[in-house]
């Protein structure tokens, strides 16, 4: 079981945190609204696990904490979300900036990430696998309660399937909008579908 000094502690309160609020954006909130309050087990069973974790390192900031090993895959959820949210950050900062310094304590920005990846735990611990919208809802459900505007939907026949809404064209279209209305999607992963 990995034992983290309070500033990791303190970093992984806060990964936790941004994880949180991205399930809660992008998959509780939606999935709720479109059921009208009904949340299938699989999303209450995983939101009431994230609220866990998150209870259980925001609770002595100043002291050193030990994960049991149940909240390692989870744990391990929040590290790879966190690394690709940084390195989306770190994406973006690049463009900006030619020099060398500054290059560096934007190279900088993932160590404490990657310090905690790097850790034997880490690569042994199995990851949680978060589910997609489109397990708990249709397309055109996931469409109207996404919190960016896709419009009207001009749906195509699966004839795989032979249903009129192919899921194939879930994520373009998704990822069309956010290049539209600037909106970083690259933490959406579909099936089959390489990610925007």
């Amino acid at each position: 079981m990995p034992v983290f000094d309070p500033e990791q502690r303190r970093r992984l309160y806060q990964y936790s945190s941004d994880h949180r609020m991205w399930f809660q954006k992008w998959l509780l909130n939606p999935v709720s609204k479109a059921l009208l309050g009904i949340l299938p087990a699989r999303l209450s069973n995983l939101h009431a696990e994230i609220q866990e974790f998150e209870g259980l390192l925001g609770g002595k900031l100043g002291e050193a904490i030990t994960v049991e090993e149940r909240h390692l895959p989870f744990l391990k959820r929040v590290l790879l979300y966190q690394k690709l949210h940084q390195a989306e950050k770190q994406e973006e900062l690049r463009y900006k900036s030619a020099n060398q310094e500054i290059r560096k304590k934007i190279d900088a920005l993932t160590e404490s990430v990657d310090q905690m990846m790097a850790q034997e735990w880490f690569i042994n611990a199995r990851e949680l696998s978060m589910p997609s919208i489109t397990e708990f809802l249709t397309l055109q459900a996931a469409y109207e309660v996404l919190p960016v505007a896709i419009g009207s939907i001009s749906s195509k026949y699966d004839e795989k399937f032979r249903i009129l809404q192919s899921q194939a064209d879930f994520l373009p279209r998704l990822c069309a909008v956010g290049e539209r209305d600037g909106v970083r999607l690259k933490t959406f992963r579909y099936r089959g579908v390489p990610p925007c």
